[in-house]
């Protein structure tokens, strides 16, 4: 019994240095949200439990958006949906109006990998966060509030010189 312990110790030990050691690939495909089918699907399967972390966002087709799916392994991950901010074309203010992992990839490498991407050029983000979970997440990340009125709106500033 004792030998077959030490083999099922040994053979976690490897699957688990594997899983540390392999570098996920990470790459985004870009599009419209509300004319591309699989991200609209994409936005109906998962629309409850956006609802429970940014119920501030809605299915309905806006001005102005695109969006960035982020694919870890080829496997449809984490979902951003974006615009310059409001009336400030050509800046490098972005406003986010979704941000959103499936249930199965919520550790933040996605996040690192989507807001580490923009880092090669100086982008200030921002969001808006009306539930805890979400405004955790947005500090966990490096976003701030944007203000001493606790209106949830938060602010990140990448900086590629800063990389």
């Amino acid at each position: 019994m004792t030998a077959l312990n030490k083999f099922i110790v040994a053979i976690d030990s490897y699957y688990l240095y594997a899983m540390r050691s392999t570098r996920r690939h990470f790459e985004t495909i870009e599009g419209d949200p509300y004319a591309s089918p699989f991200l609209y699907r994409f936005l109906e399967y998962y629309k409850d439990d956006i609802a429970r972390y940014q119920p501030e966002f809605s299915l309905e087709p806006g001005k102005g958006w695109l969006a960035e799916l982020i694919l870890r392994g080829l496997n449809p991950v984490s979902l951003v949906i974006y615009r310059p901010a409001e009336g400030r074309a050509g800046s490098d203010e972005v406003e986010i109006g979704l941000d959103y992992a499936t249930p199965g990839y919520r550790d933040l490498k996605s996040a690192e990998y989507y807001f580490g991407r923009a880092a090669e050029r100086q982008v200030t983000f921002v969001a808006k966060a009306s539930v805890p979970a979400h405004r955790r997440y947005l500090e966990r990340i490096g976003f701030a509030p944007a203000g001493a009125d606790a209106s949830g709106t938060y602010r990140l500033t990448v900086d590629g010189s800063a990389r």
